[in-house]
């Protein structure tokens, strides 16, 4: 059996359709289905209730009279959940059909392989691939923050390695073993969670406790397996944009709480970051208020790869894979997106080297 454990906060519809999406996403296994809801809003719990009844599958509601955190939410359905395979899926996430199938199929021919995860496309459009998660390091944080010239370039070179693992990723058939998944859209061995004690440290209210989750599993010896052929789509930051700037802090926090379970004060000290970044790429400021298309140089070529991020180093970055001269940023991302700044970057796919030169795009509205 597979118990699918579904956490809302605000998105009772969408929650919906990513119930009815794992229907169609296994049909070789028994499925239950694991509702856990941290709105605290009559409204999402009677729009929950309501469609969960319409289902036919046995399921379990549960309603929190507080906010508990994604990583305490998730446990308290685990402790209920019967089956042998763990999906976990976020209300703002679809399975597609066949995806849990295939993602058990892979966990049960290799016994160390202890979660797998789909290929993740962004938009409903299925124009933009995400990213697989980078493991978390202090390397990482002081290369996210470069304060000095050589450090700034020493910072793009390492995106520019990781644009050239993440076209591998978007554009393999076959399974990759990572370092991390997402914990937005994966299907875990219950037996493994028992192995390393619990499923998520409680410490993490809200990011972090999936890279947490899957650093432990790594710790034990297991594997985490990327499996392209299972296919999801999941609406990245479409949960909590009118808290964006509290979710952004709350990030910092877990971060910080990450790196003090993993490294020595000593270390920490010394090593984590305090600095603002003081190298940046060149950029074209470019302000807009609706969906758009963009020109493609000719430089560039035919064939291209747009990358999408809120961090103007890329890392993380969306990409999108396009031909001609007209790269088109559709409505359906567009409609994701809080208002705010973000950063683009256009290449030619088989491009090694690219200038440190992007875009810096300021959408101007929210309800667009």
């Amino acid at each position: 059996m597979i118990s699918v454990i579904i956490v809302n906060y605000h998105l009772a519809n969408m929650c919906l359709d990513a119930v009815h999406s794992v229907l169609c996403a296994a049909k070789k296994h028994c499925l239950e289905i694991l509702v856990v809801d941290n709105s605290v809003d009559r409204i999402q719990e009677d729009i929950l209730r309501e469609g969960l009844n319409s289902i036919d599958i046995s399921y379990q509601l549960i309603i929190n009279r507080e906010n508990t955190g994604f990583a305490k939410a998730c446990n308290s359905a685990y402790k209920k959940a019967q089956g042998e395979w763990i999906a976990l899926l976020n209300p703002d996430a679809i399975f597609y059909p066949g995806a849990l199938d295939i993602l058990i199929d892979y966990l049960q021919k290799y016994e160390k392989c202890a979660a797998t995860g789909p290929r993740v496309y962004w938009d409903k459009d299925e124009n933009f691939l995400l990213p697989i998660n980078i493991q978390p390091s202090l390397l990482l944080e002081r290369l996210s923050k470069p304060h000095s010239l050589w450090m700034g370039w020493l910072t793009w070179i390492y995106s520019l390695y990781q644009r050239k693992k993440h076209i591998h990723y978007w554009t393999t058939s076959n399974p990759l073993q990572v370092k991390q998944l997402s914990g937005g859209h994966v299907v875990l061995k219950k037996s493994a969670i028992e192995n390393i004690q619990e499923l998520f440290d409680e410490q993490f209210f809200l990011y972090y406790e999936d890279s947490d989750l899957f650093t432990r599993l790594r710790k034990k010896g297991y594997q985490l397996t990327c499996v392209p052929k299972a296919i999801a789509q999941h609406q990245f930051d479409a949960s909590g944009k009118n808290v964006l700037t509290w979710k952004r802090e709350q990030m910092q926090i877990t971060q910080q709480q990450y790196f003090a379970k993993y490294y020595s004060a000593k270390i920490l000290k010394y090593f984590y970051p305090k600095y603002t970044p003081n190298w940046y790429p060149v950029m074209i400021d470019v302000e807009v208020d609706a969906a758009f298309c963009l020109l493609i140089p000719f430089h560039i070529g035919q064939q291209w790869l747009l990358e999408w991020s809120f961090n103007p180093y890329f890392l993380p970055a969306a990409g999108y894979f396009g031909q001609g001269r007209i790269g088109d940023f559709s409505n359906s991302i567009w409609k994701i997106l809080a208002s705010g700044v973000y950063y683009l970057r256009i290449s030619a796919i088989n491009k090694l080297f690219i200038y440190p030169k992007i875009w810096r795009i300021k959408k101007k509205i929210t309800n667009n």
